[in-house]
């Protein structure tokens, strides 16, 4: 069963959710920033989601959005491609670029482009901005299982050739307390190490073994730096996350070779610190800038694809 309703105005766009249900299973987006609103039975929600649409428009920490073209920091806002370098907006403590600055994809409207009994496909394009070279689309499908499983399908190109991360910034919940107790466990044998500004080091990655970064069993959260963890691992193919609390459970994998996982320290507005955890699959930071790193770009020959999908398990009562 699918509906659409419209939630309001930005400015003179017309801003919508849809909400897809399929079993005991729903899904909401809007089509600002192809927002994810809601994922979970009629009794429970898993991620985090403002009451309002001026919330999201003037809040803060991206919740649910799609973020592009390039997700995660880029360092002195700048990067250089085939000998041409691109200057982007520092929007993240003066300096570095975070989420693709005024360029966000998780700050426009998006178009629906279909919808089905258990899918909804957004799509974006956009003129050349924020530095990033190239005139963009982007299209992502978010498809929905009787099982509990949201699938997230990405598609992007550009007319010139631009380093590309889409990624889906929802914090999910699955403990009613903060997530420094939720159980997470990362297959990840390394991750990326990064400077106070969260700009990856010179000599990456490194092991996670006799590391606060070890997931590599279940380990809660709160354990170790008092939760505060906004950091890439390296994933293998077909690794899964598992992330567990007294509500839910949450399993995600990726086709992408990382993971941003970010404990919500800095949460704010109507949200609480550490209320939910980012489960941010995409490139690692500063990727643009560094050619050791798994970078992938998109053209207007070459289209970008990448899926990830979350399956969500509530306990009962």
């Amino acid at each position: 069963m699918i509906s659409k309703t419209l939630w309001g105005h930005v400015g003179d766009s017309e801003v919508y959710t849809i909400t897809v249900t399929v079993g005991e299973y729903k899904v909401s987006v809007m089509t600002r920033g192809a927002t994810l609103l809601y994922f979970g039975t009629d009794s429970y929600n898993a991620v985090l989601a403002h009451k309002t649409l001026e919330e999201y428009v003037n809040g803060k920490g991206h919740p649910g959005e799609v973020v592009g073209p390039y997700a995660n920091r880029v360092s002195n806002a700048s990067f250089t491609l085939d000998g041409v370098k691109y200057n982007l907006d520092k929007n993240d403590n003066g300096v570095n670029t975070l989420h693709s600055g005024s360029a966000n994809y998780g700050d426009k409207i998006w178009s629906i482009l279909a919808l089905g009994e258990d899918s909804i496909t957004l799509g974006i394009k956009r003129e050349e901005e924020g530095g990033w070279p190239g005139e963009k689309e982007c299209e992502i499908t978010y498809h929905l299982s009787s099982d509990g499983i949201l699938t997230l399908y990405y598609k992007s190109l550009s007319s010139k050739k631009c380093p590309v991360c889409l990624t889906n910034h929802a914090y999910f919940v699955v403990d009613d307390r903060d997530c420094r107790h939720d159980l997470l466990e990362v297959p990840a044998f390394s991750y990326v190490d990064v400077d106070p500004l969260l700009i990856p080091k010179e000599n990456n990655p490194v092991a996670v073994e006799n590391t606060p970064f070890d997931f590599t069993h279940p380990t809660l959260i709160g354990a170790r730096r008092d939760g505060k963890y906004d950091n890439t691992w390296v994933l293998d193919e077909g690794a899964v996350i598992h992330l567990e609390g007294n509500k839910a459970e949450i399993w995600c994998k990726t086709t992408e070779p990382g993971i941003q996982i970010y404990t919500g320290e800095h949460l704010s507005d109507d949200f609480r610190p550490f209320q939910g955890v980012a489960l941010e699959t995409g490139r690692f930071p500063n990727t643009p800038n560094r050619p050791d790193f798994p970078g992938v770009y998109t053209d207007k020959n070459t289209v970008y694809e990448s899926v990830t999908s979350y399956r969500l398990k509530i306990k009962e009562a």
